[in-house]
């Protein structure tokens, strides 16, 4: 059960810091880690055999697992991502500079 009492108590230097943290986390780390692994890894390996297949699957695999409603704008990013990082010669930087 959610203490009311106690958040209202913490200091607001507690909620800047977390405030802090969960925009890092959300704007750096978060799509650093999608990156690396849906376009660095798994579009890397799987574009050598299926290119316009793997872009597909990996771009529906990469929107259902934000698990939100707004499942095709995460789609067609995807592929939007996916299609940055073919174009720039598989370099990660492009594909996560347009990500972040």
């Amino acid at each position: 059960m959610i203490d009311y009492e106690e958040i209202i108590s913490t200091p607001a230097t507690t909620h800047i810091k977390l405030s802090v943290f969960a925009i890092v986390m959300s704007a750096i780390v978060s799509p650093f880690i999608e990156e690396t692994l849906f376009r660095g890894m798994l579009l890397n390996y799987f574009s050598k055999y299926y290119l316009k297949t793997s872009v597909i699957v990996l771009s529906l695999l990469f929107a259902s697992l934000h698990l939100d409603l707004f499942f095709y704008p995460y789609f067609f990013s995807s592929i939007i991502l996916s299609y940055a990082y073919l174009k720039s010669n598989k370099d990660l930087r492009i594909s996560f500079s347009v990500h972040a």
